[in-house]
């Protein structure tokens, strides 16, 4: 099958896959983070929305950049993280030197759900079957912010249902790696979470919230 198409939606700034000519399914981030468009709002008036553009493409560029190292020193051992980023490699070379990759920035759907998303990582961690999500964040005031943890388990918890109906792989355990890449703020931090009925009901809930207000979605082109 071929891998699904990414529509961003212009209008809402939702992102959809188009799985194929019947089904069109939103992006997992997407789902659990439609209801925060207030907090965002809020937050450009804050910060004015120059610094809130630079902050976020900053964040962005840094964020694609890291994946994209982690992705390239797992799947072809290539250190050019250590070159770019010396003090955050030590940091990470422990975790990653016990990870075995069998799929890495792969994208996934659950027609039970009806959601869809990119995964970081799935594979071994310490010989344990894992999903792992790298996420990159920048030290604000000299404090670590941790308050959208959940958030990233649900996360998780929609990449292990949809590795088990795409490969048919029951994971049970899920890492969050949060990873602050900007010099001399440097740090690594895991969460660790199992799969269970309480995160998958939260999850359900969200889902179902996203669709009954979410009214508008892309149109599907017919070929």
């Amino acid at each position: 099958m071929e891998q699904p198409k990414i529509i961003d939606d212009k209008t809402t700034n939702y992102r959809f896959y188009l799985i194929d000519s019947k089904r069109l399914y939103p992006s997992v981030t997407t789902v659990l983070n439609y209801d925060k468009k207030e907090q965002l709002k809020g937050w450009i008036k804050r910060v004015g929305e120059e610094e809130a553009a630079r902050i976020s493409k900053e964040s962005s560029s840094k964020g694609t950049q890291i994946h994209s190292l982690i992705y390239e020193y797992l799947m072809n051992k290539d250190e050019k993280i250590k070159e770019m980023y010396p003090v955050l490699f030590e940091l990470l070379k422990p975790r990653l030197d016990v990870m075995k990759p069998i799929y890495m920035e792969t994208p996934l759907w659950s027609d039970t759900l009806k959601i869809a998303g990119t995964t970081d990582f799935i594979g071994e961690f310490n010989g344990v079957p894992h999903i792992i999500d790298f996420k990159t964040f920048k030290v604000d005031g000299g404090e670590y912010d941790f308050s959208i943890l959940e958030t990233y388990y649900l996360q998780a918890t929609a990449y292990s249902v949809m590795a088990f109906e795409r490969f048919g792989m029951k994971i049970q355990h899920m890492k969050i790696m949060k990873i602050c890449p900007w010099k001399y703020s440097e740090a690594v931090f895991d969460f660790d979470v199992t799969f269970n009925k309480q995160l998958l009901s939260k999850l359900v809930a969200k889902i179902k919230d996203f669709y009954k207000h979410c009214v508008v979605f892309p149109q599907i082109q017919s070929a």
